[in-house]
């Protein structure tokens, strides 16, 4: 005997239809719903990426313009690299209710890319993802496996010189745990190895910079203030920054362990100039404290040189001539060694050398100096 499901659909048809539609539309407010949750929380990721780097560096827009790109990249990563991008849902079991489907993470990206400004269309991010090889902008914001992009490296000179064991600045830790957040919503993924990385990674990008591309400005200002709180190698640091070229073929090892005695001490015997003029550097950066404080004025003229002056192996006797000769041809140099708020010791010695090597003018010229610096005075009482 056939079955006649005609009178079935005659009396019920409507009903399912109805039914049907309503499933399908719970099925597209559910999609809706999701996408719009989780697009809100990426726009407030995106937000916070920027408001940190604004903090990091308030006057750099042009790096604060490189964080659209570098949101999209690591969110591009985390769909490329995770399962969700190709995820599908579906509703209808296909016989009473026609089967829908729908890809719910592509909506979430148009919509994220909607409502905020990314330097790139949604047809080219999505090809991004699907073509293979780095995603877009991955030159910009790259940060694993020991590659660093461009806005990484930018970012380093805002920051304070890295110093190991040091808390690193909140907004930079915030800055990572957001761009890492992108990365796990696209993905789908557990992120803990993927920011682990990145953090390893950008702290040996820091530690590096920190060491061969010092901020001069800031260590020339820790030096005019006599305040190394926030740059400890300040003056090591002036010296790196003003002749790069020097320590080029420096070890990473050698330059963390080295200090600025150390460095004039071994540039001296080959390139006397350079080393004087480095010296030089550090009194002009740090006139006011060399007339004012007399701690200062002794770290300067005594701990700095002294590897100069007293060379630790016997050296020629005229060693000290180019110091000498540039003490002759600049009046404001002599000034500075001579007249400062310290005197003793290695005044002494470039009297010394004086009588040596017969510079009997430049003699009477610094004793005139030295008579009328009370710190000299002073040091002949003891």
């Amino acid at each position: 005997m056939g079955f006649d499901l005609s009178e079935f659909y005659e009396i019920y048809g409507h009903d399912l239809e109805v039914e049907a539609r309503q499933e399908q539309q719970r099925f597209q407010q559910r999609l809706l719903g999701w996408v719009q949750t989780w697009s809100n929380t990426l726009c407030s990721l995106y937000d916070t990426a920027v408001n940190r780097v604004r903090t990091l560096a308030p006057e750099d827009w042009p790096l604060a313009d490189l964080v659209p790109q570098v949101v999209l990249y690591w969110s591009l990563a985390g769909a490329q690299e995770g399962n969700q991008w190709n995820r599908t849902l579906a509703c209808g079991d296909g016989e009473m209710v026609s089967r829908q489907y729908s890809k719910p993470y592509p909506p979430l990206l148009y919509t994220l890319m909607a409502h905020r400004a990314f330097p790139a269309t949604f047809d080219a991010a999505a090809q991004s993802i699907v073509q293979g090889g780095a995603p877009l902008f991955y030159r910009e914001g790259a940060l694993r496996s020991g590659v660093c992009g461009t806005f990484w490296q930018k970012l380093v000179p805002h920051l304070p010189p890295y110093r190991p064991y040091q808390m690193w600045p909140q907004p930079l830790e915030t800055l990572l745990r957001t761009l890492t957040q992108c990365y796990g919503i696209f993905s789908g993924q557990d992120t803990t190895a993927i920011y682990e990385d990145a953090r390893e990674t950008f702290q040996a990008l820091w530690s590096t910079l920190s060491l061969r591309q010092p901020n001069r400005a800031r260590a020339e200002d820790a030096i005019r203030r006599w305040d190394f709180s926030q740059v400890e190698n300040a003056p090591r640091d002036l010296l790196i920054a003003a002749y790069p070229e020097v320590f080029q073929t420096w070890d990473k090892g050698t330059l963390e362990n080295t200090w600025e005695a150390e460095i004039l001490q071994r540039i001296y015997p080959t390139d006397p100039d350079l080393a004087i003029a480095m010296w030089r550097l550090l009194l002009d950066t740090a006139q006011e404290p060399l007339q004012k404080n007399p701690e200062a004025a002794e770290y300067l003229l005594f701990d700095v040189i002294d590897g100069v002056l007293w060379p630790g192996s016997p050296s020629r006797k005229d060693h000290l001539l180019p110091l000498l000769n540039q003490l002759e041809q600049s009046e404001p140099f002599a000034r500075q060694v001579f007249q400062s708020a310290y005197a003793g010791k290695p005044q002494a010695r470039l009297l010394e050398a004086c009588d040596t090597l017969q510079k009997d003018a430049l003699k009477k010229h610094c004793l005139a100096l030295l008579a009328e610096n009370p710190a000299w005075a002073q040091s002949q009482n003891h």
